[in-house]
C-alpha cells in the first residue's frame, strides 16, 4: 500500500511545470519575508532560524525581547499565509526534486524516501501552528507554563522540520 503511495507521488509530482512554480512562491515568499518582516524584528532572533531546534527556556527567553510590535509583526506572517504557504511550497519543490531522482531508488526500501517532503511540511506547519499560538498567548495574558509548555514542542517540530528538509536535500544530490 505505501509503495503504491510513492508511486503515485513520483508520477504527478514528476513535472517541471510544479518544480518551477513551487521554487518560483518558495523564493518570492521567502525573499519578502527577509526583506519585509525579518529587519524590523530587531530585538530577538526568529524561532524559525534555530536550525537545532531550542529549548523552551530558549524560544521563550526569544519572544520576552521582543516588543509588542515585533510580536504582532511575527503573528502576521502567519496570519497572513506567508508562512503557511511555505511549507507548501517547499516540500512541492522537494517532491518535484525527489520524483526525478525516483527511478534511481527504485528498490522498495528507497522509495519511501517519496514521504520524507511530506514529514517536512507536516513538521513546519505543526510548527508555525505552535509559534502562533505562543503569540496569541502573549496578547491574551497566558501564564509562563503554558507557554513553555507549547514552546517545548515547537522546539522538537523545528528540529525534525531541518532534519528532514536535510534529507531531501542530500537525497536529491546522490
Amino acid at each position: 500500500m505505501l509503495y503504491r503511495i510513492t508511486d503515485i507521488l513520483a508520477k504527478y509530482s514528476r513535472s517541471y511545470l510544479l518544480l518551477v512554480t513551487s521554487l518560483s512562491l518558495s523564493v518570492y515568499i521567502f525573499y519578502y519575508l527577509n526583506v519585509e518582516l525579518v529587519p524590523k524584528v530587531t530585538n530577538g532572533r526568529m524561532l524559525d532560524s534555530f536550525i537545532a531546534g531550542y529549548t523552551a527556556e530558549e524560544g521563550l527567553a526569544e519572544l520576552d525581547k521582543f516588543t509588542r510590535y515585533e510580536r504582532s509583526l511575527y503573528k502576521s506572517m502567519y496570519a497572513d499565509g506567508y508562512d503557511v504557504v511555505l511549507p507548501f511550497t517547499i516540500a512541492g519543490v522537494l517532491l518535484s526534486l525527489q520524483a526525478f531522482s525516483y527511478p534511481l531508488f527504485n528498490t522498495k526500501p528507497f522509495k519511501l524516501l517519496m514521504f520524507i517532503p511530506l514529514l517536512y511540511m507536516i513538521s513546519d506547519l505543526s510548527e508555525n501552528f505552535v509559534h502562533y499560538q505562543v503569540l496569541v498567548m502573549y496578547e491574551n495574558g497566558a501564564t509562563r507554563q503554558q507557554k513553555l509548555n507549547y514552546l517545548f514542542y515547537g522546539g522538537w517540530f523545528d528540529l525534525f522540520k531541518y532534519i528532514t528538509f536535510c534529507k531531501c536535500y542530500y537525497n536529491d544530490q546522490a
